[in-house]
């Protein structure tokens, strides 16, 4: 599987995780000029959530061992997904509502059709 389908896929199985839980998924992949890109932006029990997804394939032998991969998920990545996230508001005139940065880490294994998510919440907390 080419990385970039790579990342659709895991950012599809992110969105179905999310809906599953309620999550309202208003946009995929928004990038703002030069600054990066968030995933999946959601609205969610009144707050709008902004959620970087992280992956790692593994070979179905190896599913169990594999550490999810909540590594990339540093303080510099949030802080970049927080700048995006005031700009998504103000674009949309919803700079009143409160937001939130989530993580959501997968490991996929596309021959077993397993996957293993860890849903993490208020990034800007846990993180700096």
């Amino acid at each position: 599987m080419s990385s970039t389908s790579n990342t659709q896929f895991t950012e599809s199985l992110a969105e179905r995780f999310l809906s599953q839980k309620g999550y309202h998924v208003l946009a995929r992949n928004y990038q703002y000029r030069t600054l990066g890109e968030i995933d999946i932006v959601a609205y969610y029990n009144t707050m709008f959530r902004f959620v970087e997804v992280k992956s790692r394939l593994s070979k179905e032998e190896d599913f169990e061992e594999t550490e999810i991969p909540v590594y990339g998920l540093t303080a510099a990545k949030v802080r970049t997904i927080e700048r995006m996230a005031r700009y998504y508001l103000l674009e949309t005139d919803q700079q009143q509502h409160d937001y939130v940065i989530e993580g959501v880490a997968l490991v996929v294994s596309p021959e077993a059709k397993r996957a293993k998510v860890e849903h993490l919440l208020n990034l800007s907390e846990g993180l700096m």
